[in-house]
């Protein structure tokens, strides 16, 4: 095959497909040059300094502001990334695209004249959260060709609970009858890069021409979105009385890092109102979040925020 392997990271907001990146980072960065490209609707990017906090080697291409397979992105990410690996010269590639796209095209967007000679599609990984899967129904398109594309479906967090998993394997046969599936917490599974190109072709190649007569949807117009920035810190008290805003609570997903007037820094994370948060060390930016949720008041988080780091 000509050009370099190209591998995708899909799931739903906070299934965990983060996790799944620096999983492999740990595995193979040093070993290899690992190339990845971080997609987010958001106008910001959360996970790259996630990656980055790893201390790992590896090249980073963010694409934000939208979907890579989005028309409004897709001849600008094309060059970004033809970009991205004449001058990196990575040993691979791995896309980990926003929880909100629609990846049905991937194969298309890999013939583009740009790309073709560069890359070819390898294998895909798409994450799913087990546990809040019956909340992914307002994205179901989206949900839906994320599994459909993929070669291995990862059920995770099945530490929160699996009495759902006989339904969720059988609407994904339904989509998707030729994915392997494997079942996890945290993302922990066989990651043996160097033997998945002699696997068979990947499902996005095999399912080409049925895929083909789709074009990608753009984002679910019911999910919105709030950035929040501060170059003030915030006490912990108070971060925690923030954390319970009723619009909050009922977000999918919160994700970012909070400057804390007792000179630490927490790591914060919610996922259908499942926090977790973590001192970290090493952080130098500002406090920074983006929130995602389709009941998530704008102008409420905006003021209770404005208050929150004034005080």
């Amino acid at each position: 095959m000509q050009g370099i392997p190209f591998f995708m990271v899909t799931g739903f907001l906070g299934s965990g497909k983060t996790t799944l990146l620096r999983n492999l980072l740990n595995q193979y960065a040093g070993s290899v040059k690992i190339g990845i490209i971080q997609n987010e609707f958001a106008p910001s990017g959360i996970d790259g300094i996630d990656l980055m906090q790893s201390g790992l080697p590896f090249s980073l291409l963010e694409i934000n502001n939208g979907s890579v397979f989005c028309v409004c992105l897709l001849g600008d990410f094309i060059k970004s990334l033809a970009a991205f690996v004449d001058e990196k010269k990575p040993d691979l590639v791995v896309l980990e695209s926003s929880g909100l796209s629609d990846p049905i095209a991937i194969a298309q967007l890999l013939q583009s004249p740009l790309l073709r000679d560069r890359l070819y599609l390898s294998y895909i990984w798409c994450v799913i959260d087990c546990f809040n899967f019956h909340r992914t129904a307002l994205a179901e398109t989206q949900t839906t060709r994320q599994i459909r594309v993929a070669d291995t479906v990862i059920l995770n967090k099945t530490d929160l609970g699996t009495e759902n998993l006989d339904m969720i394997r059988e609407k994904i046969r339904s989509w998707n009858p030729h994915a392997e599936m494997l079942t996890t917490r945290y993302c922990h599974i066989p990651l043996n890069l160097d033997s998945i190109p002699f696997k068979p072709a990947p499902v996005a190649i095999r399912d080409h021409n049925d895929a083909g007569k789709y074009e990608s949807c753009g984002r679910p117009e019911n999910i919105r979105t709030v950035v929040l920035k501060t170059g003030k810190r915030i006490s912990p008290e108070n971060f925690n009385l923030f954390l319970a805003t009723e619009s909050l609570c009922n977000s999918y997903r919160l994700k970012g890092y909070v400057r804390l007037t007792n000179d630490k820094t927490w790591a914060v994370q919610t996922s259908f109102g499942k926090i977790s948060k973590a001192e970290i060390s090493g952080y130098n930016g500002i406090t920074e979040m983006i929130i995602m949720g389709s009941t998530v008041n704008a102008g409420e988080i905006h003021r209770r925020f404005k208050a929150l780091s004034a005080e």
